[in-house]
């Protein structure tokens, strides 16, 4: 059964609290997991993934940020499957032009290029929109996001704010690698300077786009982008598979990607100043889609053969390179070795085979391996009890800002003030406890350690 995206929250936790057990299993987005493991609405899957009843997967194929994702308290609870992080896209053909590089040299002062940091992001989106560069008589784009409310937007300024507030370090404490809460005391850090100047500059970002785009979902953006008539998007993995069809894409052999640029200055909170230092942070935002096992399910062996039965590794990678299908690189073996250090253990053929151009897919595939295993920091993912409701009110907050009925304190204070009501109402001490092992606080940062 396939559900809208604001609607899937309410319908499983209806199915789950009225013990209805419609479904014996679901795909959810990960920010429902904190809700689904404190009322003991899945149950962990590692008794069976030794078993050899079953078709056979392995945990330690996903990196370890993602890895961590389909975990809790220690247990495994999802079989590998979607594994979504943002990434920045351009166009290759643009940001190679000696023309357009002579002009943006001359304007701006430095070389044109795909860009590194949220400065070159505004500078180049600004660049690029609201003139024809793509010669069809009509004004093109600096750059594209979907900004509509109760989709998928916030995610988008998730993405941007992240190197403006996590503060890279060793392990994870009160002040380094957390982005949403203080996770010692509970309180919303979602007001904090990084957060108000990041909305500040996503804001400056979003002017160089339509102003249609705050009423895009997901695709609308994407088919923008796609057609040829925005120079940069950011969003999930779909972009790189999309570009090779070429019933929706003009851009195949033309698209390049990175990771999400690095801010220049981070905010710390224990210092109370900021920082003036490049700060790279990765990102696992999306919903990472994998199957969970209701359960008040009667079938859990069969729902389980089913999930194991798609984490299989051969099938698990022709899905992946097939592309189309939602499911994006994050396995060791998604990853050729010129991409990955010489560390991936796949094979560039398999994706030429399904059409994909050979620049495109390294491209791709090499900025979602920087973003896992590269980057100085990664950002914690909002998964506790509660984080659907935080999401909407954050979503709602910001699409009031968006449109300017807000300034960026004054929405993300509200934001606070909410927060800080469903973590009351819903317990402190149990969602800092969630929380914390969310995030695996007091625990070494998430690195990346080659088998």
């Amino acid at each position: 059964m396939e559900i809208p995206f604001d609607q899937l929250p309410t319908k499983i936790k209806t199915d789950l609290i009225t013990r209805a057990g419609r479904f014996d299993g679901f795909v959810p987005c990960a920010t429902l997991y904190g809700d689904l493991v404190a009322n003991n609405w899945i149950v962990p899957v590692d008794p069976w993934i030794r078993d050899p009843r079953f078709p056979r997967w392995d945990p330690n194929d996903m990196g370890p940020p993602i890895r961590q994702l389909y975990r809790w308290g220690g247990r495994q609870y999802g079989a590998n499957y979607d594994a979504d992080a943002w990434v920045l896209y351009g166009r290759r053909d643009l940001l190679n032009d000696p023309k357009e590089k002579a002009a943006c040299q001359a304007k701006y002062g430095y070389a044109l290029r795909l860009p590194r940091t949220i400065k070159e992001l505004l500078d180049v989106s600004e660049f690029f929109n609201n003139r024809d560069w793509n010669g069809d008589g009509r004004p093109d784009f600096g750059i594209v996001l979907p900004l509509k409310v109760n989709a998928q937007g916030f995610f988008f300024y998730l993405a941007f704010a992240a190197p403006y507030v996590v503060v890279p370090g060793p392990t994870v404490d009160e002040y380094r690698n957390v982005f949403f809460f203080n996770p010692r005391t509970m309180e919303p850090i979602i007001n904090s300077p990084g957060h108000v100047k990041a909305l500040e500059d996503y804001i400056r970002l979003t002017k160089n786009g339509p102003r249609a785009q705050l009423g895009w979902d997901l695709v609308e953006s994407w088919d923008v982008f796609l057609k040829g008539n925005a120079a940069l998007t950011y969003s999930p993995g779909d972009i790189g598979s999309l570009a090779k069809n070429p019933d929706r894409s003009r851009i195949k052999g033309k698209l390049t990607a990175g990771p999400m640029p690095a801010s220049t200055e981070y905010y710390d909170r224990r210092t109370g100043r900021w920082v003036q230092k490049l700060n790279r942070v990765g990102n696992l935002l999306g919903c990472s889609w994998h199957g969970l096992i209701s359960s008040l399910s009667r079938n859990k062996e069969t729902i389980y053969h089913l999930f194991a039965y798609m984490a299989e590794r051969p099938r698990l990678f022709q899905i992946t390179t097939f592309g189309w299908g939602g499911v994006d690189p994050g396995k060791i073996y998604d990853f050729p070795p010129e991409v990955s250090n010489g560390q991936g253990t796949g094979s560039i053929q398999a994706y030429l085979q399904q059409g994909f151009d050979r620049e495109d897919a390294l491209d791709w595939l090499r900025a979602y391996w920087q973003n896992y295993y590269e980057m100085d920091a990664w950002q914690e993912y909002l998964r506790i009890p509660g984080a659907p409701e935080m999401i909407n009110s954050l979503d709602l907050h910001l699409s009031q800002a968006l449109v300017g009925r807000e300034t960026p304190k004054q929405a993300l204070d509200a934001v606070a003030r909410e927060w800080t009501e469903i973590v009351n109402k819903l317990g402190r001490e149990k969602l800092r406890r969630a929380y914390q092992e969310s995030i695996g606080y007091g625990r070494p940062a998430p690195r990346y350690r080659p088998r």
